[in-house]
């Protein structure tokens, strides 16, 4: 449970926020796990065993009962990197460098020094 003091920030196109939402318990236009397969459309190369492994992924965590927050919400329309064309490199940006460019703060935070090691 969150208290009062949040911000939720999301990208249309992160597979996060869609992971442990299900169409049957999220309301309206919630991103769910069911919309995971066809998030990126060409050229953005499909990955076969999308499908089945969300479906995987909804049985074994639907019973938590998980709900994103309803207060305090950004949400951001991602846009597909045309540069990243295989599947994984598509998540990567959209979970890291989209929310920099979505929140305005290029030049300002560079994801790739943030996450490097030190």
């Amino acid at each position: 449970m969150l208290g009062t003091r949040h911000r939720r920030v999301a990208n249309s196109l992160d597979i996060v926020p869609h992971a442990w939402t299900f169409r049957d318990h999220a309301g309206g236009d919630d991103p769910c796990v069911d919309d995971i397969a066809d998030l990126y459309p060409p050229p953005v190369q499909q990955i076969g065993a999308l499908e089945e492994l969300t479906r995987v992924v909804k049985d074994q965590v639907a019973h938590l009962d998980y709900g994103h927050t309803r207060a305090n919400v950004h949400n951001f329309a991602g846009q597909i990197a045309p540069d990243h064309k295989p599947w994984l490199a598509q998540v990567s940006h959209q979970h890291l460098d989209a929310y920099v460019l979505g929140m305005g703060l290029e030049g300002t935070l560079d994801a790739r020094w943030f996450f490097q090691l030190r």
